[in-house]
């Protein structure tokens, strides 16, 4: 009789029940094709000689969708951004329809923008400031146009007023946003512009490096002078989406492989993100394997980072450090999944507002994820016992969660509790972390004892001293004793 799933005890079926179902999900995970990874559950994923998939708790559940918005509006058509404001309410890109749509978290249109007598021209993306004030990435129309409130037309941002634009500068605005000091952040390719209230021009920021190419180097030994110019015309990898936190720093998603496609820009253009590889390879049968292409992102008042990807449908979360948090979402018609995703956004509650083909989709934070939030915040924020009592509780929901053990272990760190971080470090399989605690471990050991270590250094000398003392006392007796005897027998 099998009883390694309790069969024998009361109310056992339920248990057994749930580990089967963990391990099975398990073994899916680990033996799904790499062609077919559009797993139907949440997970993280370690990089290494195999990639190991780890299926974790759900961490947001479909809770409400945007899909009818009324015969008067019609459908959305194109739709390619979204904006939440501060009092939650949603502005919606509504590119092939040549409108920005004003609405309630319920779906509910409150108004509708066209802009002024010319109208919207494919209009890409929306910012709307403090005041309520609306401003329109009009792509097409070469522009970006700034409307009151209630849709009056206040002014016009057309081609930015410099002198080192160059004559064949052209300008499609498709994305922008708008810093607390005033500056518009507009993408342009594989920069990201930067132009005041008057519409000058201040600079580019953040461009990618070309990088060397070892067979552009041997190509262009033996190509001729037209073929050199092709491959001198290799253009840096460009932006899709971007924002601007309170602080200033700009977070950006960009087509850039090498030095990450996910960007935390300082007030100087330089990448203060983690340099990594992010999002998943995307093994195709029969061919090469698809780089994830990433089209916004959504980062939380804690600094929690969710970008959305193009290829596999999916959402990708990573904390402050480029950890991985949790990956879900993927291509489908059911809840939770997408079919032609264009842009994220995150309401006061935390919720994620995805904009899909033909709906918006609500995603609220379970348990679970919010715990892992709450934890993350709580470290950065230096409270480390509030944080090690909240890993504590994620790892009592999944042992086998990673982020747990090593959120557990940097706590416990903090508070030179190093012999238990040892452990969770080890059961992160974080080498770094390990290495760094068993420094201090090393250290902390030594200072405790090195008082004791010092006396019984002490002890010892004075003893060998003594001994060596009395060793010398007793065979100088000796010697005087054998020579006294020797004279009285001469």
């Amino acid at each position: 009789m099998i009883t390694g799933c309790g069969w024998r005890r009361s109310g056992s079926h339920r248990r057994c029940g749930r580990r089967v179902a963990w391990i099975g999900a398990f073994l899916l995970a680990t033996a799904t094709s790499l062609y077919a990874r559009n797993f139907q559950f949440d997970y993280v994923w370690y990089e290494g000689a195999a990639d190991r998939y780890v299926p974790v708790p759900r961490s947001y559940i479909m809770t409400g969708a945007i899909r009818y918005i009324g015969e008067e509006y019609g459908d959305f058509k194109g739709a390619q951004d979204l904006f939440i404001d501060s009092n939650d309410m949603l502005y919606i890109a509504d590119t092939e329809n040549d409108r920005v749509l004003k609405m309630t978290p319920e779906g509910e249109v409150v108004f509708v923008f066209t802009g002024d007598e010319r109208g919207f021209n494919k209009p890409g993306g929306v910012y709307v400031d403090e005041y309520g004030d609306v401003f329109v990435a009009d792509t097409e129309n070469s522009r970006i146009v700034h409307l009151s409130a209630d849709g009056k037309f206040v002014e016009e941002f057309g081609e930015p007023r410099s002198g080192i634009l160059g004559e064949y500068f052209t300008y499609y605005p498709r994305k922008l946003y708008i810093s607390r000091t005033g500056f518009m952040y507009v993408i342009r390719g594989e920069t990201i512009m930067i132009l005041d209230a008057y519409n000058n021009f201040r600079g580019y920021l953040g461009q990618t490096d070309v990088g060397f190419s070892f067979s552009d180097w041997l190509v262009n030994m033996v190509a001729s002078e037209e073929q050199k110019a092709i491959i001198a015309n290799r253009y840096a990898a460009r932006y899709t989406n971007l924002l601007v936190d309170k602080d200033g720093i700009i977070y950006a998603t960009s087509l850039d492989p090498r030095f990450g496609q996910i960007k935390k820009l300082n007030a100087i253009g330089e990448n203060i993100y983690k340099e990594q590889f992010y999002g998943e390879r995307d093994r195709v049968e029969g061919g090469p394997p698809r780089l994830p292409q990433f089209l916004d992102l959504a980062v939380s008042n804690d600094g929690i980072i969710t970008a959305l990807e193009h290829n596999q449908r999916k959402l990708y979360q990573y904390d402050q450090e480029g950890n991985l948090i949790v990956v879900f979402g993927g291509e489908g018609t059911t809840k939770g999944r997408f079919s032609l995703p264009t842009s994220i956004a995150l309401d006061s509650s935390d919720r994620i507002f995805v904009l899909d083909s033909t709906a918006i989709q609500i995603l609220e934070p379970t348990y679970f994820i919010r715990t892992v939030h709450a934890a993350i915040a709580d470290y950065a924020e230096g409270r480390y016992q509030d944080a090690l009592a909240l890993w504590r509780e994620v790892q009592r929901m999944d042992e086998n969660y990673r982020l747990a053990a090593s959120g557990i272990a940097k706590a416990l760190h903090k508070q030179e509790r190093y012999d238990e971080a040892l452990k969770q470090y080890r059961a992160a399989e974080d080498k770094s972390g390990y290495s760094r605690s068993f420094v201090e471990y090393r250290h902390e050991r030594f200072r405790r004892y090195f008082a004791l270590v010092v006396l019984v250094l002490v002890v010892l000398m004075i003893l060998v001293f003594r001994l060596v003392v009395l060793t010398y006392r007793a065979a100088t007796k000796i010697l005087d004793d054998a020579g006294a005897r020797f004279r009285r027998f001469v």
